[in-house]
């Protein structure tokens, strides 16, 4: 055996896991940005940066690193954004402009627009011959 080849060591492969959490806020402008400089609010900022650290321990040697945080007014005039009938989750759709790519996409089942979810699963009632109004009916509030 030749004692000149030195083996590579054997790594253990790791995956990477994103985990993506998005809160909805409904504030008044200026509860959120700094009426003054528009920059998020100081102490918004601060509240932010302790609820969501840029390391956390998940249990004993494993630990998140924060990817992104963000934050973005989504309810701008004009803006591409609806809540599904069904589910009222927030949709966008994609087929127009300005499509808001951190919302559920909205899909098309019977002329009503919904989240893909919810048209896949209202789909099945449409094939055994129920009218979309009368599954809308169901839902209204």
């Amino acid at each position: 055996m030749n004692q000149g080849i030195k083996f590579a060591e054997v790594r253990e492969i790791k995956n990477q896991i994103l985990i993506t959490v998005h809160y909805l806020v409904e504030a008044e402008k200026d509860d959120f940005w700094d009426s003054g400089s528009g920059e998020l609010n100081e102490q918004v900022e601060e509240s932010i940066k302790k609820r969501f650290p840029k390391k956390a321990k998940l249990k004993e040697k494993l630990y998140a690193q924060r990817y992104s945080l963000t934050h973005q007014i989504i309810d701008y005039p004009n803006a591409n954004l609806m809540k599904c009938p069904i589910c009222k989750r927030l949709i966008t759709d994609k087929s127009k402009p300005r499509p808001i790519y951190r919302l559920d996409v909205a899909e098309e089942l019977e002329g009503v627009m919904m989240c893909k979810s919810c048209a896949w699963e209202m789909a099945y009632d449409i094939k055994c011959g129920r009218s979309i109004e009368s599954i809308l009916e169901k839902y209204e509030d």
